[in-house]
């Protein structure tokens, strides 16, 4: 999930989202930190976050991942804010086959081939998507540049979130507005 609340504002702090007062106590948040997830956890007895949620800044395109607690009934969360402006966002994507948390920052689904980073990653390239209770991943062909996997047909809807392992040099995910408003 990345919460496009007002995704302009330089200081998004996770704690201040609806994403986070929503979440029942118990909820995990998870933040990608260059190489390991950094865990936060909503405190059963006041509702306080801890962890690395606890001041995280959250970026346009930056991906995090939920979990409610065990047992629990699925929970319905609203994302409010404002609807980006920006024509486009640019999101850092990490080199060496290092792993980059993205996300889908527009209020529309786009389909994953069409997007700049599935075509401007370079070949052998993965992507890894969430389906049904696994990572799903796909791989850009070393011989034919083609998407497999996973990537064949994803559709990313709003705010969805994913991994990128990037075979070669940094680059940057230049994610063009796919809409006209507003």
């Amino acid at each position: 999930v990345h919460s496009p609340e007002s995704m302009d504002s330089v200081n998004l702090i996770f704690t201040n989202t609806s994403i986070a007062s929503e979440l029942p106590r118990g909820s995990k948040a998870y933040f990608w930190e260059t190489n390991k997830w950094g865990p936060s956890t909503k405190n059963t007895k006041n509702g306080l976050w801890d962890g690395s949620g606890v001041g995280k800044v959250l970026q346009p395109g930056e991906a995090f991942f939920i979990q409610t607690p065990s047992g629990s009934n699925a929970v319905q969360v609203t994302i409010a804010g404002e609807v980006p402006d920006l024509s486009t966002m640019d999101v850092p994507i990490a080199a060496s086959n290092n792993l980059t948390a993205a996300g889908n920052p527009y209020p529309v689904s786009v389909i994953f081939t069409n997007t700049a980073i599935a075509s401007n990653l370079p070949r052998t390239s993965k992507v890894y998507f969430w389906e049904t209770n696994q990572w799903s991943p796909s791989t850009k062909g070393s011989k034919n540049g083609l998407w497999d996997g996973s990537g064949v047909g994803k559709i990313l809807e709003p705010g969805e979130g994913f991994f990128v392992q990037n075979a070669s040099n940094t680059l940057t995910w230049t994610v063009e507005k796919a809409y006209t408003w507003p």
